[in-house]
C-alpha cells in the first residue's frame, strides 16, 4: 500500500531540497542506466515525517540565525 507524501514548503525550498538530494545521491545503477537500488536520500522522500522534520529544522535554523545576529547587532550598537 502506497502512502501519499506532500511537500508543505515553498517552491524555493523544494528546489533546495532537490539540489541537496542530487548532491547526496548514492543510488546504484546497472550499466544500462536502470536504477537497481534507492539510496537513503531518495528513500527519505517517501517519508512524510522526515520531510516535515527537514522543513521544520530548516526554518527553525534560519529563525535562530536571524535572532542570534540581530541580538549581536543590538548589543554591539549599545557599546
Amino acid at each position: 500500500m502506497s502512502q501519499r507524501v506532500l511537500w508543505h514548503g515553498t517552491q524555493t525550498e523544494v528546489v533546495v531540497l532537490i539540489h541537496s538530494i542530487k548532491q547526496h545521491c548514492t543510488c546504484e545503477f546497472e550499466t544500462s542506466g536502470k536504477r537497481i537500488g534507492d539510496c537513503s536520500a531518495h528513500q527519505m522522500l517517501l517519508n512524510q515525517r522526515a520531510l516535515d522534520g527537514l522543513l521544520f529544522a530548516r526554518r527553525m535554523a534560519q529563525r535562530l540565525l536571524i535572532e542570534e545576529f540581530s541580538e549581536a547587532r543590538t548589543v554591539n550598537s549599545e557599546r
